[in-house]
């Protein structure tokens, strides 16, 4: 299994998550330490709204890529919808931090979102 070619199978298909979430997982289960097999199947989870296994693979990119914004975030969202709001807060004053340049877009989620 080419980790490779699982992520552009994946990324080929993340507007349609039922077909890129199978690649993801696979790519996952062979190379659990590849930030951007756990990018994929984050965000493709999140797009499904399957936020208690996004939550899990976010944590893990978050872990493998601590500095990179779009994880906190994907991160953060997983925790508000699965009711951890606190937490949730606490993972957006991080993405605060790192001074993202989508800010604007996700601080307007937050509003919505976390009532701030």
């Amino acid at each position: 299994l080419n980790p490779l070619a699982l992520l552009g199978l994946g990324d080929l298909n993340i507007n349609n998550p039922k077909v890129a979430i199978p690649f993801f997982r696979k790519g996952v289960s062979h190379y659990p330490y590849n930030p951007e097999l756990r990018r994929g199947i984050s965000e493709s989870l999140a797009r499904a709204e399957s936020w208690s296994e996004a939550l899990e693979h976010a944590r893990s990119w978050v872990e493998l890529d601590p500095g990179n914004p779009q994880a906190h975030f994907i991160l953060c969202q997983a925790l508000a919808n699965t009711g951890r709001l606190e937490e949730a807060r606490k993972e957006l004053s991080l993405i605060r931090k790192l001074k993202p340049p989508r800010i604007l877009e996700y601080e307007d989620w937050a509003r919505r979102a976390l009532g701030r």
